[in-house]
């Protein structure tokens, strides 16, 4: 059987909160070893109480165990101390506990999930491994505060999947997995969550690294490359920041956003891309696009939709396609440099744009190409090699 230490320092104070002591029960050590019996986990948690520590020793632990309503728990697994669930349900689940931190532990292949966390806030999971799960590895609904730092998932269907949390940061932690490497919903309607993605290195994704819908979102100092088809899709968020990110050796693009509001897209790097690098569809706000660079991607480098976009300072070079595509209006374009895109420099099909000192050279076709008339936009000292249409 797993041991535990429960002390309490009440016999220092045999006359002062005598109730209080009486009450509640003091906080324990409960050391889990593989030898203890036959369900070692089982056993451990079932004892465990509100402010314990669990201690889990090396060894495998062909076990799953849930945990209900207990609050202020650390979970530390020792080095080699592994969790493998004997059938699809999850290997460790927590449900409405509060303020709980799950540390070193490495959970392996299993036919289901392997962490699965149901409302409660204040979850922390940090030096973990997740290690080939058939379905994903980690799952929160229900309200959930949750942080993961420092964690390696590999080979799991995906990394992590969230609905209905209030706030989710992924940080410092190593994602290759098959399927998606951060799928993200938000399914309650009207409602808002925060989610935190930075310095994270993500590869070998089938489809997307970041797949957001509904939340304030911060993509930051990320490197994502390798990944089949999208590296960032990010869908009706209130407010998108996503900076400083690497992007390289995608299939089918870089980042995408889609009726998104306040968007900012700054100081990425795009490489060797199989797609665009830079998508805005339906704008519903404001956006701001600048000092990205972007070299070597198949398809537009930067497309922009909507209304009201500022785009600047960007540098395209090497695009096999357009190096910037205007579809929205009311856009302001200033100081973006195109450099050898095999079609067009700049293309632009709407009006109500403005063009300030942008330049393009070396295009396969022309370096500003517009479907519109000249008056339909504003151009003021932009330099460009080669235009179907007569700018002063």
């Amino acid at each position: 059987m797993p041991y535990t230490f429960r002390f309490t320092s009440a016999w220092l104070l045999p006359f002062v909160f005598v109730a209080a002591t009486a009450a509640t029960a003091p906080a324990a050590t409960i050391v889990i070893s593989p030898g203890d019996g036959p369900s070692p986990l089982a056993d451990g948690f079932r004892a465990a109480q509100s402010g314990d520590k669990i201690i889990i020793k090396k060894g495998r632990y062909d076990e799953r165990v849930s945990v209900n309503d207990v609050d202020d728990l650390r979970i530390i697994g020792k080095r080699g101390a592994v969790i493998v669930s004997p059938d699809q349900s999850a290997a460790l689940q927590l449900i409405n506990c509060d303020r709980v931190t799950v540390q070193g532990l490495t959970f392996e292949a299993s036919t289901g999930l392997q962490m699965n966390i149901v409302g409660g806030a204040t979850t922390t999971v940090k030096k973990c491994r997740f290690i080939g799960a058939a379905t994903g590895a980690i799952t929160a609904s229900g309200g959930t505060d949750l942080t993961i730092e420092r964690c390696t998932f590999d080979g799991a269907d995906s990394a992590v999947s969230a609905s209905d949390f209030s706030r989710l940061t992924v940080s410092r932690s190593t994602i290759n997995v098959t399927r998606v490497g951060c799928a993200l919903t938000q399914s309650t309607a009207g409602a808002s969550a925060d989610c935190v993605f930075e310095k994270n290195r993500v590869s070998g994704t089938e489809f997307t690294a970041f797949n957001v819908r509904g939340l304030r979102v911060r993509v930051a100092k990320n490197r994502v490359e390798d990944c089949g088809q999208g590296v960032s899709l990010i869908i009706n968020a209130d407010d998108a920041v996503v900076e400083k990110n690497t992007f390289r050796r995608s299939g089918q693009g870089g980042t995408v956003f889609t009726s998104s509001q306040r968007t900012t897209i700054t100081k990425n790097k795009y490489f060797a891309l199989g797609g665009g690098a830079i998508s805005v569809h339906a704008l519903a706000g404001e956006a701001m696009i600048e000092k990205n660079k972007i070299k070597g991607t198949k398809g537009d480098a930067i497309r922009v939709g909507g209304a009201g976009a500022t785009v600047t300072r960007n540098k395209v070079q090497d695009v096999e396609g357009r190096g910037i595509l205007v579809v929205g209006v009311d856009g302001t374009y200033e100081k973006n440099v195109v450099t050898n895109a095999t079609t067009d420099g700049i293309r632009i099909h709407t009006a109500g744009n403005t063009f300030i000192k942008n330049s393009a050279r070396g295009s396969g076709g022309s370096d500003l190409f517009s479907t519109r008339p000249v008056e339909d936009n504003t151009f003021t000292n932009n330099k460009f090699g080669v235009s179907n249409i007569a700018l002063e």
